[in-house]
């Protein structure tokens, strides 16, 4: 079953996000948002859990998905486990998948299923006016300065289309 307006987060999404502190804008979004709980180990946050376990569907999976997800992990280079579960929950749910991890989005890809980046979330953020361009361009400095290895020229092209100082 095809999920339009669900989207499986992988943890690189939500660190980058928390960097910027985005993470309250992200839950504002008018999407389901929905996890692997193997995404919620590597995510650590000042946010309050409470915040997170109200706003994001933690998904488990018992031993049969565990050796679907392993199935994937063996058919793609690069992948790890927590990015194979991802990719598996995005599949299974008809879901788009956001990160920014290329060897994940390379996989997603390749099994059909949509996947956007960080700077998309930003992109939809404003569209949706959940920020505006100031807090936009502040978040965007802020995932860079927090490790987030995103195309310079994509950057740029955002900073100029928002008007970034």
């Amino acid at each position: 079953m095809d999920s339009p307006n669900l989207y499986i987060v992988d943890a690189n999404i939500l660190i980058d996000l928390d960097n910027g502190t985005l993470i309250e804008a992200l839950f504002a979004m008018p999407y389901s948002l929905a996890t692997p709980d193997f995404v919620v180990a590597e995510f650590n946050t000042d946010q309050p859990d409470h915040l997170i376990a109200s706003q994001l569907e933690v998904v488990g999976c018992d031993s049969e998905e565990i050796g679907e997800i392993l199935t994937i992990g063996s058919h793609y280079s690069g992948l790890s486990f927590v990015d194979s579960a991802a990719l598996f929950l995005a599949n299974t749910r008809g879901a788009t998948l956001l990160t920014g991890d290329r060897a994940l989005r390379n996989a997603a890809t390749a099994e059909g299923v949509a996947v956007h980046g960080v700077l998309w979330v930003l992109d939809e953020m404003l569209y949706k006016t959940v920020i505006d361009t100031q807090r936009a361009c502040a978040a965007l400095d802020a995932v860079l300065v927090g490790g987030a290895r995103l195309p310079q020229a994509a950057c740029q092209a955002r900073r100029n289309s928002w008007g970034c100082p």
